[in-house]
């Protein structure tokens, strides 16, 4: 993400500081746990003792990581005696909050049922000014361009850790791969595929031996030149 900001001539520490902490409201065992603590906390997974016998509707509301994250920051993480957080730019605190996706709560501006559905930022971020945070729904990205760098790199990471975890647990082919963007008219990534294989088929002839063949498709290296 620092790499990304520097081609693009912005602010470095302020991309590398939202990619630092945004994750830090996340649960054990990443987004599976996630959802798994939102069913709980929405009584969808009926294990919290004492609850209210006369509604479907659990009064924690749920959870997202990054709303969390937002409060950790400012609120759990106390460093000083002066202040509780870190004592972020509400620039690093959009990023946050902002890095994935989450409803923000806007009863006067809401024309659905939300259904429990949203969360209040004031109970995540109390001694703030939640305007500053934008938290009107057509921003719904970060406003900042590092804050989108980290929106979007985020996400492509997230699709690489899950392309390498498909093919170490064998879900996955490199031919089914291959096969699946031919469908999906992704020509640019559907030819470095194709070129990756002429080259392991070319490495292959002139009696060239890997180890793992795995992990040599897992490699970043896609497209190499120098095998």
């Amino acid at each position: 993400m620092r790499a990304i900001a520097d081609c693009l001539n912005l602010n470095v520490e302020l991309t590398e500081a939202i990619a630092l902490a945004h994750d830090l409201g996340h649960t054990p065992f990443g987004h599976q746990g996630e959802r798994t603590l939102d069913d709980i906390l929405k009584n969808k997974i009926p294990i919290i003792k004492h609850f209210p016998s006369d509604t479907e509707k659990n009064p924690f509301g749920g959870f997202k990581h990054n709303f969390q994250g937002l409060r950790v920051v400012c609120l759990l993480e106390e460093s000083y005696i002066d202040f509780e957080g870190l004592d972020l730019s509400y620039q690093v605190l959009e990023g946050v909050l902002k890095h994935t996706g989450g409803n923000i709560k806007n009863c006067d501006e809401c024309r659905t049922n939300c259904e429990g559905e949203c969360y209040d930022l004031n109970e995540f971020f109390p001694r703030g000014s939640v305007d500053l945070l934008y938290p009107d729904v057509k921003y719904k990205s970060p406003t900042t361009l590092e804050g989108q760098i980290v929106f979007l790199a985020d996400e492509i990471a997230q699709r690489g850790h899950d392309l390498d975890d498909s093919f170490s647990a064998g879900i996955l082919k490199i031919e089914d791969l291959t096969n699946y963007l031919s469908l999906q008219k992704m020509s640019d990534f559907h030819d470095l595929l194709n070129r990756l294989q002429n080259d392991v088929e070319n490495a292959i002839s002139r009696n060239r031996a890997f180890v793992d063949f795995n992990e040599f498709y897992n490699s970043k290296n896609w497209g190499m030149n120098n095998i």
